[in-house]
């Protein structure tokens, strides 16, 4: 126990790319969860004060266990620095009506000035606004001298008088700001009113919620010369390519180029239509190309993505240090791409430790060999989820083979094809009849990986039916 520094952290293989926190599988959180009899049980057995004395970091799902008041306390050690509470929503499902109400974490916030002084970074993620939960955040704020993390969600437009604060802090090394329209159209007013000179100064990690692309743009220039590490915006309405290049200009001016490594942009659930002839070209995305040390691209925001085979390689040669990167996702182009095997083998070549790819895509054209034939080529071993977008409906029938050993020569450790769909020659996507296509491709990769990477994957002769396959992959 004395070795425990984090909790509450999994599924991951670098730091970076650990999972959104509203995006993490109800499923796998039950599947991991410990019932409250036995965290009682350990509780109350415990040789120590504390369960764990040397955390350091601790981070509650929505399905662990907080009504019995031992059970966090236990958890809160002398030497905490950070604590998340996550997935709390105000309803609870039927399925999980084991998981404690918001409201429950409130007196636990409240409690850790005083049982965890060490705690500098706090985290709070609501579907709703709970105005004690709000309240006890606000609290801790204020009385937390060195704050060095506020990511808190959910809660309604943060007071003038808390944004200024937060603004001032010399430590603030991480924070969520969500604008209403009203706040996001007076940023210069309320961060350039002759008290706050360059604000949130400190940054690594900016996470921001406004109505448009726009207000990010706006925030970086009001911030002037920054060190982020990480930019995530959520934009409620639908943007433009000319908007999306000029934050991207934005974040060229204003950010280090040897620091920023986290570019992660997405339109909001409640924005649902593509523009009617918005065209997203490479020379849209340029500007970030003097980031050599991006790790995680996103960009999930509808525009229609004209990215061909030359597109694809100069994201690559300018990015091979990624880990992920997510181009479209949910959107497409609507057209039928022209990204083949030989883009993708080159990205895999050139990002040797990817193991996530989202981006429009045409398998029908078999250029594999183009890459498999050079005498350097090496399979890539780390990538190990692909969501191909825009498929043409020619790839029913036979295609799910030809794809699996396409893909399987370039990346034979792929566990999951998923997330795209069909493009009909009528323009109209086929989402239902992608899904078949994709559990065949996998079924294929994992035969192809049982027969001809015998000595690692023997195992997988115990498996014999598609959903025990899936679950030993995973």
């Amino acid at each position: 126990a004395h070795k425990v520094r984090k909790l509450g952290f999994y599924r991951f293989e670098f730091e970076d790319r650990i999972p959104d926190i509203e995006l993490l599988a109800s499923s796998t959180c039950r599947a991991i969860q410990m019932d409250e009899l036995s965290m009682v049980t350990l509780c109350i057995s415990r040789r120590n004060r504390w369960i764990l004395p040397n955390l350091e970091e601790v981070r509650f799902l929505r399905n662990d266990v907080l009504d019995c008041p031992i059970i966090a306390p236990a958890l809160f050690s002398p030497k905490l620095t950070s604590v998340c509470f996550a997935n709390y929503i105000s309803a609870r499902p039927q399925a999980l009506d084991f998981q404690a109400p918001p409201e429950a974490i409130a007196p636990l916030i409240d409690a850790l000035p005083l049982r965890c002084p060490t705690v500098t970074h706090i985290e709070v993620y609501l579907r709703d606004h709970v105005d004690v939960v709000v309240d006890a955040v606000t609290k801790f704020a204020y009385s937390c001298p060195c704050l060095e993390g506020f990511m808190v969600r959910g809660a309604k437009p943060w007071p003038i008088e808390l944004l200024i604060y937060l603004a001032r802090l010399p430590t603030l090394r991480k924070v969520y700001l969500e604008l209403d329209d009203e706040t996001a159209a007076d940023m210069d007013g309320i961060f350039r009113d002759g008290t706050v000179h360059h604000p949130f100064h400190s940054l690594s990690y900016l996470h921001m919620v406004a109505p448009t692309i726009s207000s990010g743009t706006q925030l970086l220039q009001i911030m002037n010369q920054t060190r982020l590490h990480k930019f995530h915006l959520t934009h409620a309405r639908e943007a433009t390519a000319a908007e999306m290049s000029d934050l991207f200009i934005a974040l060229n001016k204003h950010c280090a180029h040897n620091i920023l490594q986290i570019i992660e942009i997405r339109l909001g659930p409640d924005g649902r239509h593509l523009p009617e002839d918005e065209e997203f070209v490479i020379s849209h995305l340029r500007p970030l190309f003097d980031f050599k040390n991006i790790r995680i691209f996103m960009m999930r925001t509808p525009l229609f993505y004209k990215l061909d085979n030359n597109a694809i390689r100069e994201i690559a040669d300018a990015w091979p240090s990624a880990i992920d990167i997510d181009i479209a996702m949910a959107w497409g182009g609507r057209t039928r791409p022209t990204v083949t095997w030989s883009a993708i083998g080159h990205v895999l070549s050139r990002c040797r430790q990817l193991i996530g790819l989202t981006l429009p895509f045409d398998p029908t054209i078999d250029d594999v060999e183009m890459v498999t034939s050079d005498p350097l080529f090496h399979p890539q071993h780390h990538f190990r989820f692909f969501a191909p977008l825009d498929c043409p409906h020619e790839l029913e029938g036979a295609g799910a083979e030809k794809f699996a050993e396409s893909l399987f020569a370039l990346a034979p450790r792929v566990v999951a094809v998923a997330g795209g769909w069909y493009l009909g020659t009528d323009g109209r996507v086929d989402i239902a009849g992608f899904s078949p296509f994709c559990d065949q491709v996998n079924n294929i990769m994992w035969e192809l990986r049982r027969t001809r990477m015998r000595p690692e994957f023997r195992f997988l002769d115990a498996y014999g039916e598609t959903r025990s396959r899936r679950r030993c992959l995973f």
